[in-house]
């Protein structure tokens, strides 16, 4: 008899800057990939300050920090895979600019005006911002009806030392994805309930899997995308 898998998720709204680009998928091994990010990259004057344009790219927007571009790149493994990921900029280069990046608005209500604001801690900054070239996640999800490890690769093409208006740009990046499987599948036929939520939460659900005496799987979710919502499903 086939088993109902209760998935309980730790979950929230994508944001609309984030939202997740092309899924590929990856076999056994060890996959390499170079993607061409920055060959676009326009600087376009808007009075107090400037803002750096790419195609096809999504913006940083975390309030009064730099407005700048990134990719995603998202690839798909048998849930419990584990990942690791190294990525080198290639072909950078340092370009000094007249006028300040301009900042991330502050969310406000429909048919208010968001006041500019910068965050200081950027903006008076001798560090680059982004601090790295690149980020990555990885979580559990469900595709195309299979449960999954997805893995969220963001490429930073553009980073900016505000205190000396200097943008550092990359054209190309060298991606090397190394990850080890999990030594069997989970299936619905083996767990009766799955537990998918952020590190922080994991403690919280500990008498959930004393009391329903079951296994549960804690699978790390994309951080910056989620809000503490719990949603039941069953599949």
């Amino acid at each position: 008899m086939r088993k109902i898998l209760p998935i309980i998720l730790v979950a929230g709204m994508l944001l609309a800057s984030g939202a997740i680009g092309g899924i590929g998928k990856i076999g056994t091994g060890e996959r390499k990939a170079v993607t061409e990010t920055t060959s676009n990259i326009k600087i376009k004057d808007l009075g107090e300050y400037v803002t750096v344009l790419a195609e096809n790219a999504y913006y940083l927007s975390e309030d009064g920090k730099p407005s700048l571009p990134y990719y995603v790149k998202t690839y798909t493994f048998p849930l419990g895979t584990k990942v690791k990921v190294e990525c080198k900029p290639l072909h950078v280069e340092s370009t000094k600019i007249s006028k300040k990046i301009v900042p991330a608005p502050p969310a406000v209500p429909f048919g208010r005006e968001a006041m500019l604001k910068e965050d200081e801690s950027v903006y008076n900054s001798n560090e680059f911002y982004p601090e790295s070239w690149y980020s990555y996640h990885t979580y559990g999800t469900v595709v195309d009806g299979k449960h999954v490890t997805l893995l969220s690769v963001h490429l930073y093409p553009v980073r900016y030392k505000a205190a000396e208006n200097l943008l550092q740009t990359a054209d190309d990046f060298d991606i090397k994805i190394k990850y080890e499987l999990p030594s069997s599948e989970l299936t619905a036929d083996e767990y009766d309930l799955l537990i998918i939520t952020k590190d922080g939460f994991k403690e919280g659900f500990e008498p959930l899997k004393d009391a329903h005496d079951a296994d549960v799987v804690f699978v790390r979710l994309l951080k910056p995308f989620l809000t503490s919502v719990v949603i039941i499903l069953r599949i």
